[in-house]
């Protein structure tokens, strides 16, 4: 059969056809038709032969025979299944003639071989891409130039883990470590990244760090990746390896501006394991291409990654042994199925979709153990039935030589640039904040002069999205702020919150600020602690004798204060600012009950009492009365269906550790990560007034008192 123009006038289809050969030739005209042709078969669209329009007309040679024929053709609809079904096929090119790969190959050689990197060297190649393997004409290099990102997919026990470690120890040693730095996450419930934790250019996090540390470091990440592509726009250069190549520092930007390589292994149990992992790492791959942030991800199948990273890492796919889906999903094509026969480590290298792929051996590093016996069982159906599988044990790095030369490498690379002056500075988030506070370790925020808002500070919050680690500060004024609820259960630091707030109010006078205290949660220690303070108004002890009394005359100062600034509705009857910590509010509300059920101070029935306590509440921020209450998610939603409910009146709330996570999952807008669990004296705070996104925050342990137990 003979399809082109070239084949049509080829000299020897001629004496072909004069001996006989049976030659069909398509052609777009019966004049292109091949020398010798006896006979035409052509489409009559306009019935010009004299049959019915569409039929086929064959003819003679010499046009002294003609047949008018009916095609057997087939339906549009059949038409299209087939298409349908062909749509999805590619042509993968051709497979390497040569297979003949060695089944292990050393990474070290594979480095010394190249040039890349060797004990003790110093690196060669300025390009950016990494030795990782052996094909058959070659060393096989992954090039992060021309794509910034890599997806690598592989089932279990085929190397997928070994080939990360390669990829990871070949950047190390062919890179100095002022261009290229690494945060390696590993959440395959194991510690093979450890091997790389002596690396000063490397940080490891794995599935035993606590998530909050994880989501915490990938928001940094995504907000690193903005500052650097605008630092990048404000020098004037489009893309980071710009930068190298001029040498020259942009406007705002810290040198040295390291490539960035986000190393993930079991993409899948992170993104199911931290909340919003999928969506910051897709963010990343978009916008670290032009950032030098570059995007490795590990799974064991490719449906399970984010399409957002897919999307953005088409450049460069790395394949092991698959399934004949997930081959298709990854390559465009089943070639990874017949890896499940080959030895570990063997896989293919692709570079687009329409691209042929690269056979090759990945490069291993070396153990001194042998592999380790896995305990995995898998269970395959195939016919006819696979060749035993080679090599699949894990692998103990933990005192790998080839780890340990590239690991005094690169400190030999590091200490050389400290002693030249160029610290490498390239983490782009913050030391994570104390698991304690002292006070005296804590800087307040100090207190505006004049007429501005009274700002009273009680911890250390972090802010990963503006990488910014500052005072939290209650804002208090009539224009400023409203009240403040702190949930916790026992000993998560609930007083600790008070007494940080009383040792902040220390910076102001009495023309601008006067606290008032109920202490009923803190054995009396914070009812001693307020009434130090020479602003101090009615203190009431709930350790007391008679309590009651104490506490409905504060509850009718503070009724009267605000009778009397609402009638005289100026701005300057809001001075001084009127703060009532209350710690402990169901004793609280307890002490008001009986005070009203025992006929105290003008016998005020009890819903007097809460009618005063709602309006205390409700209205009292807007003449400059703040309220600070402590109790548990239980205890602030008291009582039910009441109007001076805490937890309905407070426009600022701290989340401290509470009995069960689950408590939280009602009232709290946050990802399980980001609750406090484990920590005394560790919060989050959320704030309905201003909008702003729920954020941690460490209280500052004051000094005035010693350690609570609220």
């Amino acid at each position: 059969m003979v399809d082109d123009a070239a084949g049509r006038a080829h000299p020897k289809l001629p004496e072909l056809l004069r001996r006989g050969a049976r030659v069909l030739a398509v052609a777009p005209h019966s004049d292109r038709r091949p020398e010798g042709t006896r006979a035409t078969l052509h489409l009559d669209r306009d019935g010009q032969a004299g049959a019915p329009r569409g039929r086929l007309v064959l003819s003679s040679r010499e046009g002294n025979r003609t047949l008018s024929l009916a095609g057997d053709q087939v339906a549009d609809a059949w038409s299209d299944r087939l298409g349908r079904a062909l749509a999805g096929l590619r042509d993968p090119g051709p497979w390497p003639e040569d297979t003949s790969l060695p089944d292990e190959v050393s990474l070290s050689e594979l480095l010394a071989r190249t040039g890349t990197g060797a004990p003790g060297s110093a690196p060669a190649d300025r390009r950016l891409r990494a030795v990782i393997g052996q094909a058959a004409d070659g060393p096989v290099f992954v090039d992060f130039d021309q794509d910034p990102h890599l997806v690598l997919a592989g089932t279990i026990g085929f190397g997928k883990s070994v080939l990360l470690h390669g990829l990871v120890g070949s950047l190390a040693a062919s890179q100095p470590p002022d261009r290229v730095a690494f945060v390696l996450i590993d959440f395959k419930n194991s510690s093979s990244f450890d091997c790389y934790r002596a690396l000063p250019n490397a940080d490891v996090f794995t599935s035993g760090d606590a998530n909050r540390l994880v989501s915490r470091v990938l928001t940094a990440l995504v907000t690193a990746v903005e500052e650097r592509n605008s630092a990048l726009g404000d020098g004037g250069l489009i893309r980071h390896h710009q930068l190298h190549d001029s040498g020259e520092l942009p406007p705002n930007a810290q040198w040295p501006l390291p490539h960035l390589f986000v190393v993930v292994d079991e993409y899948a149990t992170l993104a199911k394991t931290v909340p919003g992992a999928a969506a910051r790492l897709a963010q990343i791959a978009r916008l670290g291409r032009s950032a030098g942030v570059h995007l490795v991800i590990g799974s064991q199948r490719p449906g399970d990654i984010d399409p957002g990273i897919r999307s953005q890492c088409v450049g460069q796919m790395i394949a092991l042994a698959l399934n004949a889906d997930d081959s298709t999903r990854l390559l465009g094509h089943g070639r990874a199925v017949a890896l499940q026969d080959q030895p570990r480590g063997r896989a293919l290298l692709q570079h687009g979709e329409r691209s042929a792929p690269v056979l090759f051996q990945a490069g291993h590093l070396l153990t001194d153990h042998r592999p380790l016996e896995s305990d995995e069982v898998r269970v395959r159906a195939a016919w006819p039935p696979p060749a035993p599988a080679l090599n699949r044990g894990a692998i103990n790095l933990a005192d790998s030589p080839d780890v340990r030369w590239i690991t005094s490498t690169v400190r030999a690379r590091d200490e050389a640039l400290r002693r030249s002056m160029r610290e490498v500075r390239w983490r782009p988030w913050l030391a994570e904040l104390p698991l304690s506070l002292p006070w005296d370790e804590f800087t307040p925020e100090p207190a505006p002069p004049g007429d501005g808002p009274v700002l009273l500070s009680y911890g250390r919050a972090d802010l990963p999205e503006v990488l910014d680690q500052r005072p939290a500060v209650w804002r208090l004024g009539a224009e400023h702020s409203g009240n403040l609820a702190v949930h916790g259960t026992d000993r998560s630091g609930r007083s600790t919150v008070l007494h940080a707030l009383l040792a902040s109010a220390r910076a102001y006078d009495e023309d601008r600020l006067r606290v008032y205290a109920a202490d009923f949660g803190d054995r009396g220690r914070l009812a001693r602690a307020a009434s130090l303070l020479p602003h101090a108004g009615l203190v009431v002890d709930g350790t007391e004798s008679d309590p009651e009394t104490a506490a409905l005359a504060l509850l009718d100062e503070l009724a009267e204060h605000l009778a009397a600034r609402e009638r005289a509705g100026t701005l300057l009857a809001s001075r001084p600012v009127l703060v009532l910590l209350v710690d402990g509010w169901p004793s609280w509300l307890d002490c008001l009950k009986n005070a009203s059920a025992q006929g105290r101070r003008s016998a005020r029935s009890g819903a007097e009492v809460g009618d005063a306590l709602a309006r205390l509440l409700q209205r009292g921020p807007s003449v400059g009365i703040h309220v600070a209450v402590t109790g548990s998610i239980a205890d602030l939603r008291l009582p039910p269906g009441g109007a001076w409910r805490p937890a309905a009146n407070a426009e600022e709330n701290l989340y401290l550790r509470p009995a069960q996570v689950q408590d939280y999952a009602a009232v709290l807008p946050l990802s399980a990560p980001n609750l406090p669990s484990g920590i005394a004296g560790r919060a989050v705070r959320h704030a309905t007034q201003d909008g702003s996104t729920p954020y941690a925050v460490q209280i500052a342990s004051p000094l005035l008192t010693p350690p609570t137990a609220g």
